[in-house]
C-alpha cells in the first residue's frame, strides 16, 4: 500500500459511540484519513481496548459485498463540496469493501462507478485492531475537481453476543443515521503545492 500520509492532506480523530448503546463499549477507536493530490484515499482505522471480545473475523480476501453493515464495517462517506450527492465506502474486516453513491440522503443508492478495487489490509492483538484502506478517486470527476469534500467517519462493531455498538463524529437524535447531514462532520482539502 503506498504511503499517502506524508504527502496529503489528513484528518484524524476519534469516533463517539452512539448514546443508546448498552452497555457502553469499552474500546475506542481512533482514524486518520489522507487524501492525495492525486485523490489517492487512504483510511486507517484503530481500536483499543476490549478487542478481544469483539466479532472480528479473520480476514479472507478482498471481494465487493453487499449488506457489510450487518455485522462489524468500518465506513467513510464522501461528500463533495456542498452539494447533496455523496459516496458511501464500507470496509469488513474479512476484506470484504463495498462502494455506493446517492443523490441525497439514502435515495438513489447505486453502486459507485468508475471506482477500482481499494487496498485493505487487516491486523489485531488482544488489545488493538488496525484495518487500512486505500482507494482511488482521481478518475472520477465530481470528487476530483471538489477541493473540499465534507467526511463522514462511522463504525458498527458487533461483539461475540451479537450486540452491536454504533460510532461516528457525531450523532444526531434517534436511533443511529450515517447518513445524516450532522454525521458530515469533517472536511478534508486536496493538497496544495506538495
Amino acid at each position: 500500500m503506498e504511503n499517502t500520509l506524508s504527502n496529503s492532506c489528513t484528518v484524524n480523530g476519534f469516533l463517539r459511540h452512539h448514546a443508546d448503546d448498552l452497555p457502553a463499549p469499552d474500546f475506542e477507536i481512533a482514524y486518520v484519513i489522507a487524501r492525495s493530490k492525486h485523490d489517492l484515499v487512504t483510511v486507517e482505522f484503530n481500536l483499543n481496548g476490549e478487542v478481544d471480545v469483539l466479532r472480528l473475523p479473520s480476514w479472507s480476501r478482498a471481494l465487493r459485498a453487499d449488506g457489510l453493515w450487518n455485522h462489524s464495517c468500518f465506513e467513510v462517506f464522501i461528500r463533495p463540496g456542498d452539494g447533496a450527492p455523496y459516496a458511501e465506502f464500507n470496509f469488513a474486516p474479512t476484506g470484504g469493501w463495498a462502494a455506493y453513491q446517492f443523490d441525497q440522503a439514502r435515495v438513489g443508492m447505486r453502486n459507485l462507478a468508475g471506482i477500482g478495487d481499494p487496498i485493505v489490509e487487516a491486523e489485531s492483538t488482544d488489545a488493538t485492531y488496525r484495518l487500512r484502506a486505500q482507494f482511488d478517486l482521481g478518475r472520477i470527476a465530481e470528487f476530483s475537481e471538489a477541493q473540499i469534500w465534507q467526511l463522514g467517519v462511522s463504525a458498527i462493531i458487533e461483539d461475540k453476543g451479537g450486540v452491536k455498538s454504533y460510532w461516528a463524529l457525531a450523532h444526531p437524535p434517534g436511533k443511529p443515521d450515517f447518513h445524516h447531514n450532522a454525521c458530515f462532520a469533517q472536511t478534508l482539502k486536496r493538497p496544495e503545492n506538495i
